[in-house]
């Protein structure tokens, strides 16, 4: 519920949250050594080939909904990619049983390497 609808005392916390984390030396040093090369880039977020599971909440308070619809497009077509209603961005703590039994089935559908 917290992450459906975020108090509004919420957002000034989170920030500061990470304004403190932020500080860190050990973060600042690993993001000065951070450049764009390091990390994926557009092709190669679409050339992945594993298995993907992406379950997205529908009542997601911190996440726009069209970052989705971003992920869709660069996402494998082979990805299984679910919006679950009633759900926020939390999913796993919202709704445990019913991710770990989706979890469980992708799992058992993902061919086991030999």
């Amino acid at each position: 519920r917290l992450m459906r609808q975020p108090p509004r005392l919420l957002g000034p916390l989170l920030r500061r949250g990470l304004q403190l984390r932020f500080k860190s030396r050990y973060l600042q040093e690993l993001l000065a050594q951070s450049s764009a090369d390091r990390f994926l880039s557009e092709q190669e977020v679409r050339s992945l080939v594993p298995p993907v599971l992406l379950v997205w909440g529908a009542y997601d308070g911190i996440l726009p909904a069209h970052q989705l619809e971003r992920w869709v497009e660069l996402l494998p077509p082979s990805a299984e990619i679910e919006r679950w209603p009633h759900v926020g961005h939390i999913g796993h703590a919202e709704d445990r049983a019913r991710m770990v039994a989706r979890i469980r089935r992708f799992l058992d559908s993902v061919p086991t390497p030999r």
